[in-house]
Formats: structure tokens, sequence, C-alpha cells
């Protein structure tokens, strides 16, 4: 009778083999997930021009698509895991830049703008939500993933950020051409006893408030501050245009006092709406400084600082 020596088992496969096997998988694996992440935005988009708001489920089934290969190839060995995972991040790039593609063609359709506003918002808001889990995504798998990643890392970066700032473009437009007519209203005659004008203005950005709430944190943030930043533009503008002539230091301090009371107002409807570009505070209040000054040289030294700390106002 023999006796079986304990021992541990040398590989079963030889690393030729094994290294073959690893890349039939990698090549089938790539082939799969490109057919099935066409299949879920080609799924996604045929419910962007419906008329009934439906959630998009796009990003969870995008991450469970590619987490399913790229959570169990570690266990074969750390280096298949990479390769795994570059694999996936490759077929994500490219998903992406379809995904964006896909986007602009929604926006640039006539068609569209037919939808009920409210209807184009939200899903105008879900596209935007789509970006942060797939660029969380993005981010592991290049973490993951071997140096050369990183390009795949970069151009699903790019990709996010087009269509993120596409989306706010769209939202930003829409919402300024509602609030153009208060605009318009500013920095004349009746501005100044009134608060008519303003009242709008709140009134407007106040009642889109919880729509835009929706949006996650990240992109809400970056589209409040461009919110922010182009309804003081807008509100300045008249103003340093002249529209409203101030031929006496009466006139000068009534107008002075109506900044500081729309500045104020401003400002608390801004931080209602979370906005972090709190700089952006001090223009308003600035210029009714400055109207109040009595000397040319006065005036032009801070008009002067103000269109350099400010070059948007101009």
């Amino acid at each position: 009778m023999v006796a079986l020596e304990n021992g541990e088992l040398g590989p079963l496969l030889s690393p030729g083999t094994l290294l073959g096997l690893e890349d039939e998988c990698v090549t089938d694996v790539k082939a799969q997930t490109r057919a099935a992440l066409l299949r879920v935005l080609q799924e996604d988009e045929e419910r962007w021009s419906c008329l009934e708001d439906q959630p998009s489920g796009l990003a969870q089934d995008v991450c469970e698509l590619l987490e399913e290969h790229t959570e169990r190839a570690p266990r074969i060995s750390k280096e298949f895991g990479e390769r795994m995972a570059h694999c996936c991040l490759g077929g994500l790039a490219e998903f992406l830049q379809s995904f964006q593609q896909r986007v602009e063609r929604f926006h640039e359709n006539p068609g569209i703008r037919e939808l009920p506003t409210d209807v184009y918002i939200s899903r105008t808001i879900a596209l935007v939500n789509c970006g942060p889990p797939l660029r969380a995504l993005a981010e592991r798998l290049a973490r993951v993933g071997p140096p050369e990643s990183e390009p795949a890392r970069e151009a699903s970066a790019c990709a996010l950020d087009r269509v993120t700032r596409l989306c706010h473009r769209v939202l930003i437009d829409l919402l300024f051409q509602e609030l153009q007519p208060h605009f318009n209203k500013l920095m004349r005659r009746k501005w100044l006893s009134s608060s008519e004008a303003l009242d709008g203005i709140v009134g407007t950005l106040g009642a889109q408030a919880l729509a835009l709430r929706r949006m996650q944190d990240e992109p809400y943030q970056a589209l409040v501050a461009e919110l922010h930043r182009r309804a003081l533009v807008e509100y300045v503008r008249p103003l340093l245009r002249g529209r409203l002539r101030c031929r006496s230091a009466r006139t000068r301090s009534r107008m002075a006092g109506r900044l500081r009371e729309d500045a104020a107002q401003l400002q608390r409807l801004f931080r209602r709406l979370e906005s972090q570009a709190s700089w952006l505070d001090a223009v308003v209040p600035h210029l009714a400084e400055v109207l109040q000054l009595e000397d040319t040289p006065s005036i032009q030294v801070e008009v002067g600082v103000l269109v350099r700390d400010y070059p948007d106002i101009r």
C-alpha cells in the first residue's frame, strides 16, 4: 500500500493555459457588456420623450452590469481583477460617449420642446442625476485597474461633464426665459418705489426650487452657483448701462436704498437655495455705495474695482 504525502498541490493549469482562458473571458465580457449597455441605454432613451414622469434606472442598471464582473474577477487573482476592471472601464467610457451623444440629440430635437415644461425639466434633471454614480463607478474601476486605465477614466469624466454642462444650460435658459420679463422692469422709475420686479424674480426662482432640489448634490451646487451668478449679472447690467438716470442726490439716495433692499432679498433667496457662491452677495451693496459717492475720481476707482472683481457684470 502506497503512503500519501501531505503537501500543497501545484497549479492545475499551466500559466499559458490560464492566461488564454482569462483572455477568452475578458473578450466575452467585453462583448456581452457592450451589448447589454447598449440595450439598457436604448430602453431608457425610449422613455425620455414620454409624457409620464417615469424614474430612470439607467445608472443603477449600468453599475450592476459592470460590478457583476469586477467584483468576482479578483477572487481568481489580483491580476485578473485588474484586467477585468480595465475592460469594464473601457466599456463604460464607450457607453458614456454614446450617452452624451444621445443626450445632445434629445435636447436638439425641436419636438422635445413640445413636452410640458415640468416634464422636460424633470427629464433633464434625471439625465444629470446619472452622472454622480457613474462617475464614482469610473473612479473605482480606475483605482482597481492598471495605470493604463487613466485615459478611459478621463474620457468617462469628460462625457459626464459635457452632459452636466448641457443640461445645466438648458435648465438655466428655461428659467431665464420666464424671468426675463421681471428683469426688464428693473432700474425704471416704477422700480424705485415698488418691489414688484424683484418679487417676481424671487417668486419664480423659489417656485422652481423644489424641482431643482431633486438633482443630486454635486451637480445641484454647480447649477445654483451659476443661477446665482447669472441672476446678479442680469440684475446689475441695466444699472451699469444707464437704464435709469440719477440726476440728483435725492434720486441716487432712493436708488441706493432700493439696491440694498433688493440685495438683502436676493441674499435670502440664494441662501434658501443653498448657494455656496456667497462672494456674489457683495456686488449690489457695493454698487449702492458707489451711487452715493459725490466726486468723479472716487466713483471711477470704485467702478474699476467692481469690474476687476466681477468681470461678468460689464
